[in-house]
């Protein structure tokens, strides 16, 4: 029954927009070599992108290779941060020194900036034994001292410190930054080579903390698991004649040409579930997610957790399709946290770029996922979304709205893909873009964002400005899929301007 509802929340998506502009996307072009990368951590200072750690081929680099030997090729982890400016396309890069290359060439670390600070958070890449693992360190970088260092290929030493702590090793989950607090949301510990490893453990657990500059050190940290999630069920009734916009294909995981790429992914997930002597059913099994800012109906900031691999139970990978609302509370064993099981997201469910916005007028937030992993693609010809279970890559632009009112047992969420000129609207021209690449706020973004807010862009702000069609950021790196499914992949130097046009 929770599918059917799930479709009636698509088929209705299907025919409205959710926020009043068109979703214009262009490809930029530069005479220099942007760095291809996905995975990496970035901060912003005066329109230019500081851009540190990351991989520099594709999925999982040479995906044969991976399979072969279990393990990612060394060579492909990024060795340099690089300073990047979207609007003249100049790059200046250097060479990460010997004593940081440990904690700063990693992958899938959790990062946000605050202020004039980027903080990094674990990450998974070579240690100092040059041994594949999941670093325990805090790493804070005054960003425009280093970025200026780096232009003049300075030392970078100086403008960073560090903090080694074992409660922070962790890759594959967000950062969040809400009143002073820091948020260390979900992902794993994963400690050897990617397959075959024995030494993989989920956090099952939201963390807060602090950051005390004068003394450096870790303060006021707790953390919060399962046991404080409220669960809202659907109670709503369908009948089946609903169901045809929302089908299983099966055809497409029984295919006879691919069925040893599905028992090599079969293989990987059963590893995965043997990773950890603590492995376990939970909705906070959650990896390489989307965590987006929010102003809730309420108008209480918080984040939500959107997809993110793996449920335990599952035969095949199957990513998780219900959202979290988090709402932050000074007693930290008060906070609300709710997901929302009367809902299953389809689309973007794997860590790609998101832009967010809030209508204060209609008590309504917007999350626009750009391409991405999904569940589903979306069939044109029949207008409807089709389970995939080898999680394809997408192109398509969704959008996951929050709306209600004051009490959170009123939130409903809805998922609704873009259209434009009556089809599906996607980006990019040759391939699958959004996964692992990073949206940015630009000037003009960060004027119209919403009080208190770092991300989230003031709906009516936007309106007021004067100009039809605003650039308000770009979406930068990622991993390019030349297929859905099973086909060659590589890092992404493309960036791309996102305008809103009224």
């Amino acid at each position: 029954m929770k599918i059917i509802f799930c479709a009636i929340i698509l088929i209705a998506s299907l025919c409205a927009q959710p926020i009043p502009f068109d979703i214009e996307i262009e490809e930029l072009t530069f005479h220099s070599e942007i760095p291809a990368l996905h995975s990496f951590s970035l901060a912003e200072h005066k329109d230019e992108w500081l851009v540190v750690g990351g991989l520099t081929d594709g999925t999982h680099g040479d995906g044969e290779q991976v399979f072969a030997t279990g393990q990612f090729p060394r060579r492909n982890f990024n060795k340099s941060l690089w300073v990047i400016s979207p609007k003249s396309g100049s790059v200046h890069s250097v060479k990460v020194p010997q004593n940081l290359s440990a904690s700063l060439n990693v992958a899938n670390a959790q990062h946000y900036q605050v202020g004039s600070n980027l903080y990094i958070v674990g990450g998974y890449g070579l240690n100092e034994k040059n041994k594949y693992d999941t670093m325990g360190v805090i790493t804070c970088i005054n960003v425009p001292l280093i970025m200026e260092a780096i232009k003049k290929k300075q030392s970078i030493t100086k403008h960073i410190w560090q903090v080694s702590d074992e409660r922070f090793r962790v890759t594959g989950g967000e950062l969040k930054h809400i009143d002073g607090d820091f948020f260390l949301v979900a992902g794993q510990k994963f400690i050897g080579k990617y397959m075959g490893n024995e030494k993989q453990q989920y956090t099952f657990e939201i963390r807060r903390f602090q950051v005390d500059h004068d003394s450096k050190q870790i303060k006021n940290y707790q953390a919060i698991g399962d046991d404080s999630l409220y669960i809202r069920e659907s109670n709503r009734v369908t009948t089946l004649a609903n169901k045809k916009r929302f089908r299983h294909d099966l055809s497409r995981i029984v295919r006879p040409e691919i069925s040893k790429t599905v028992e090599l992914h079969k293989r990987l997930f059963d590893k995965e579930r043997a990773g950890g002597g603590n492995d376990k059913d939970s909705h906070l099994r959650r990896r390489d997610l989307n965590v987006t800012e929010a102003v809730f109906p309420d108008g209480t900031r918080g984040f939500t957790l959107y997809g993110g691999g793996f449920q335990y139970s599952a035969i095949l990978p199957s990513m998780h399709q219900s959202p979290i609302f988090f709402t932050p509370q000074k007693n930290f064993a008060n906070c609300h946290a709710m997901i929302d099981m009367s809902f299953e997201q389809t689309m973007s469910l794997y860590t790609c770029a998101h832009m967010i916005l809030f209508d204060s007028q209609k008590a309504s937030l917007h999350t626009v996922m750009f391409g991405g992993i999904s569940a589903h693609v979306y069939d044109e010809r029949n207008d409807e979304v089709v389970r995939d279970r080898m999680l394809p890559y997408v192109n398509n632009i969704s959008v996951e709205t929050i709306s209600g009112n004051k009490s959170p047992q009123s939130w409903q969420s809805k998922e609704t893909i873009v259209k434009k000129d009556s089809r599906a609207q996607t980006f990019g021209k040759d391939g699958f873009f959004g996964t692992n690449a990073k949206f940015i706020l630009n000037s003009m973004g960060r004027q119209a964002v919403y009080q208190g807010c770092d991300e989230v862009m003031d709906i009516q702000k936007l309106q007021q400005l004067t100009a039809d069609s605003i650039t308000v950021g770009y979406i930068y790196g990622g991993i390019q899929a030349l297929k859905q499914n099973f086909g060659k992949t590589k890092a992404c130097n493309k960036i791309f301007a996102v305008r809103l046009k009224k």
